[in-house]
């Protein structure tokens, strides 16, 4: 009967009488392709027994051999031989891919039997060969022995563990030897530094090595042998595994499709890699992460292009879409590093949908500009000396509001939780007023807060209509609230506008709310809240609150940690006040509530 074996080899073996034995009794040889590995067995007890040797080999290394005892070694019989496979998942690096390989190998266990006692007070040896059937030659060669009577005890010998992974930025490693013998330990790798080399007793090897800066693991094999002939086992091979050092590098959009308002849309960047970043579009830019107004004054605020480094969230500054037709750019994020072995190059586009709002019939309609200043103090206005305007509510002692004053019946009004608690904090009071560009502004927003809009038909709005409301909000520092929710009048209740609810994770917990305002840089940006209901029964007046649900500012502070001189002003509008035009401004120019069809 054949019997096979795959051979995994360190060293060289040319014939067979070219063996090389370790201490241990390790037989290995350059044969069947160099992928043989044989493990002597321990040695047999003097009054005899049975011991094993192992024989390891990979499936493509398939070589027929037999078991070669010397005739003068009678006492030494070779028994049964079993077999086990191994299947093991290995990743390899082929050009510059990670690629993962099955790797079998066969374990073989082969029984050695003394069936007489050794009489003699010196051990004595057998030198067993593994022999090629088919060439007739010699594939290795490893003793084994069996202790003689009177022999002194065996030594324990052992390390503390035979495998050791570290990552691809680790330079250094450590095992312990427990022993009372003398030892020492070599390295197949020469960049694997050993420290100490040699010893007597317990001790810990520490081993010194270079960071992995390839996209290969790197592995060394340290031979930890005893030299006393006493000690059990006689050896052990202690593998260190460096990772290899591929580098990380995704990217993708938070979402790809953007509605006609948003004002931003957010990318995230995971990486430890230099990158760049591109956008196609010259509406849809970046901050620059290079702008200071005092280091590089020069530096434009934004741009379309920049540099990079490891994992960031990127903000893609957007302007509402208030044309009839989608607006696209297209993403590029790249890097030119060798260690990414993955996509060097991602690319996604952005879409922002056009404006198909339709327009209806108007149930009110303010128009806040600067020849309307007048108009709009005359029930607004409540400046921070008049020992009021920091209370509960609509504004004391009367409730203050600003009528629709452009098309049917309605109100804007603000209500405001009681402030009194903060208006030292601030330094200043609390206010609000119609700023020099006829816009109503409130100072300062917080939890609780909200804006109310209300409509006034003839008539009670019937179950089914639905209710189309505009207008525009913005910060006029990085210190207001951030998070807003949308809500509305459905005959006696108030819901929440469900298709734009999104969540965030803020200092108090996970937050629901519609409308996000932001700030950028230097620069004021509108948040345009634009939305469509269905009321489900009958109600009297179409209403809308706008009302603050976090005190987390824009800039992603808490609330109260802002700078002495801050604003603190937040400005409702109907356009952007930039000045930038839109083909859509007959009709966006003002906020609305209105039935559409």
């Amino acid at each position: 009967m054949k019997r096979y074996i795959y051979l995994l080899a360190i060293a060289v073996l040319a014939a067979f009488g070219c063996t090389v034995t370790g201490p241990e009794g390790f037989g290995v040889g350059d044969y069947a392709g160099n992928k043989v590995k044989v493990t002597a067995p321990e040695a047999i007890p003097a009054q005899g027994g049975t011991v094993t040797a192992v024989v390891k080999t990979t499936e493509d290394a398939d070589v027929p051999f037999t078991v070669s005892v010397p005739k003068a070694a009678t006492w030494l019989k070779v028994g049964d031989i079993t077999e086990e496979r191994v299947e093991t998942e290995v990743e390899k690096v082929v050009d510059e891919e990670i690629v993962v390989e099955t790797v079998v190998e066969i374990i073989r266990t082969v029984r050695f039997t003394a069936s007489t006692a050794n009489e003699s007070a010196e051990m004595r040896y057998a030198s067993v060969g593994l022999i090629d059937t088919e060439k007739n030659i010699a594939i290795t060669r490893f003793d084994v022995r069996q202790d003689g009577v009177g022999m002194a005890e065996k030594k324990p010998f052992e390390v503390s563990t035979k495998e050791i992974n570290v990552e691809a930025a680790a330079t250094t490693a450590s095992f312990d030897i427990v022993t009372e013998v003398a030892w020492t330990v070599t390295s197949s790798n020469e960049n694997f530094v050993v420290e100490p080399a040699a010893g007597e007793g317990n001790a810990t090897v520490t081993v010194t090595f270079p960071a992995n800066e390839g996209a290969d693991a790197v592995v060394a094999e340290l031979t930890v042998a005893a030299t006393d002939p006493l000690a059990r086992p006689k050896s052990h091979t202690v593998v260190i595994t460096q990772a290899s050092n591929v580098k990380t590098f995704t990217a993708a959009p938070v979402k790809v499709a953007l509605a006609h308002t948003d004002q931003y849309a957010t990318i995230n960047v995971e990486s430890d890699v230099v990158w760049t970043i591109t956008s196609s579009n010259d509406k849809f830019v970046f901050t620059n992460p290079r702008y200071d107004k005092t280091a590089a004054p020069d530096e434009p605020k934004v741009t379309t292009y920049f540099t990079g480094e490891g994992t960031q969230e990127i903000q893609v500054l957007v302007p509402a879409n208030f044309t009839y037709e989608d607006v696209t750019t297209t993403i590029t994020i790249q890097t030119e590093d060798p260690l990414v072995l993955t996509d060097k190059v991602i690319t996604f586009d952005l879409t922002q949908a056009a404006y198909n709002v339709p327009t209806g019939q108007v149930l009110a309609e303010w128009y806040f500009a600067t020849d309307q200043i007048s108009v709009l103090e005359a029930h607004y206005n409540l400046g921070a000396k008049t020992g009021t305007s920091e209370l509960e509510g609509f504004g004391n002692p009367d409730e203050l509001y600003i009528n629709a004053n452009s098309q049917g019946f309605g109100q804007f009004k603000y209500w405001q939780v009681d402030k009194t608690p903060i208006v030292d904090a601030i330094k200043k009071r609390c206010k609000r007023t119609i700023t020099s560009a006829g816009e109503p502004m409130v100072v300062p927003p917080y939890t609780g807060d909200y804006a109310l809009w209300t409509a006034s038909p003839s008539a009670p709005l019937a179950a089914g209509t639905k209710v189309h409301i505009f207008f525009a909000v913005r910060p006029n520092d990085p210190q207001i609230c951030k998070y807003w929710k949308l809500q509305y009048l459905d005959g006696t209740e108030w819901k929440t506008v469900t298709d734009q609810v999104k969540t965030a994770t803020t200092a108090n917990g996970t937050i629901e709310y519609t409308h996000e305002l932001v700030w950028t840089g230097d620069k004021q940006t509108n948040t345009f809240v634009d939305a469509v209901v269905t009321l489900t029964a009958e109600t009297k007046d179409a209403q809308f609150k706008f009302e603050c649900v976090d005190n987390t500012m824009c800039d992603g502070s808490p609330w109260g940690d802002y700078k002495v001189d801050a604003a603190l002003e937040l400005r409702f509008s109907g356009w952007d006040s930039t000045g930038e035009a839109n083909p859509q401004y007959a009709v966006l120019k003002r906020p609305v509530i209105e039935v559409v069809q």
